[in-house]
């Protein structure tokens, strides 16, 4: 007969031998990440067909760098998104072809804000026309108060008194 000291050992070590082998092998990365689409459906008017939206922005530079602004510089002669952070109204111009919109410090405007995206949104101005794209942010652009998000990279037409929210933050649109 065996000590019951003994069988406590035996299973002692092969606890320890089962977690060892288990920490040998660490876990692969998935590669890959996907993202949610929303159906079809859900989109709001105002967005463009591929075809449109390619002869549309053909020569929009999605890589150049922003015009240099000053800090004194007055909005009100120029489209823009007003906003609150912290207290204080806030504007984000839209004079060139592209403003690029998120929490990172090399986007053209950074709201600091934990629910807006790295890369949130970016806005362009085309023909005295302006629009908004989702960049896969995670926790989604919206239009005027809809519980649809805008379809992640496409293109959604935006007019004067529309509110545009990235995750928490609510942008209004003026010209």
């Amino acid at each position: 007969m065996k000590p019951a000291n003994a069988s406590a050992n035996s299973l002692r070590r092969r606890i320890i031998s089962s977690s060892a082998s288990k920490d040998a092998k660490p876990k692969a990365k998935p590669e890959n990440i996907e993202f949610y689409y929303p159906p079809a459906h859900t989109m709001p008017s105002g967005i463009l067909s591929p075809e449109e939206e390619a002869e549309f922005f053909s020569d929009t530079d999605v890589s150049a760098e922003p015009d240099e602004c000053s800090e004194w510089e007055d909005f009100t002669d120029i489209p823009r998104l007003l906003y609150q952070e912290k207290g204080e109204e806030k504007a984000i111009p839209l004079r060139d072809s592209l403003t690029r919109v998120g929490r990172h410090p090399n986007m053209d405007y950074r709201i600091s804000n934990d629910t807006v995206h790295i890369a949130h949104a970016f806005f362009y101005r085309k023909n005295g026309r302006f629009f908004v794209q989702d960049r896969q942010s995670m926790k989604g652009t919206f239009l005027n108060g809809l519980t649809e998000r805008v379809p992640i990279m496409q293109k959604v037409e935006i007019h004067p008194g529309d509110e545009i929210r990235l995750g928490d933050v609510t942008l209004k649109f003026q010209i």
